[in-house]
């Protein structure tokens, strides 16, 4: 049995506004740009946040790989655990997995310990920012 969904036919009236006439006490111009700056307001704290989280999630999949790394033969089992790690994920996340990526989250929680500098951190520098910085001869 089908389920009759109800149409409304006509919109609200909120005063409308017959098209290239506006109201004189109305600056169309401030109005569009007031709302365009909302909406990239928007779009630059969304992007900040959403780089916040991925480098977040970066340093915990490295410390997590980190942390199951033996202290004796680390180098080979290491390659062994990043080709694996990132074979599997590449194949379901895509490229940001790739081999050459995981081994920079593992070297990004191993140079970056504390999770609270990674944490304020992230909110000013990028992931490739991070990259740069994670293979600085230089003492941070």
């Amino acid at each position: 049995m089908k389920k009759e969904i109800k149409v409304r036919e006509e919109m609200p009236s909120f005063g409308r506004i017959e098209s290239g006439r506006f109201p004189e006490h109305l600056d169309s111009e401030k109005l569009i740009d007031d709302v365009r700056s909302l909406v990239e307001s928007s779009r630059r704290r969304l992007a900040q946040a959403v780089n916040s989280e991925l480098v977040m999630l970066y340093w915990q999949i490295g410390k997590r790989i980190s942390g199951d790394l033996p202290s004796k033969n680390r180098a080979e089992y290491g390659a062994k655990v990043v080709e694996l790690v990132s074979d599997r994920l590449a194949a379901e996340y895509g490229k940001g997995f790739r081999r050459s990526n995981v081994f920079h989250m593992i070297r990004f929680a191993e140079v970056f310990e504390d999770a609270k500098i990674v944490q304020t951190l992230s909110g000013l520098l990028s992931w490739s920012h991070f990259v740069e910085i994670i293979y600085l001869t230089d003492p941070l």
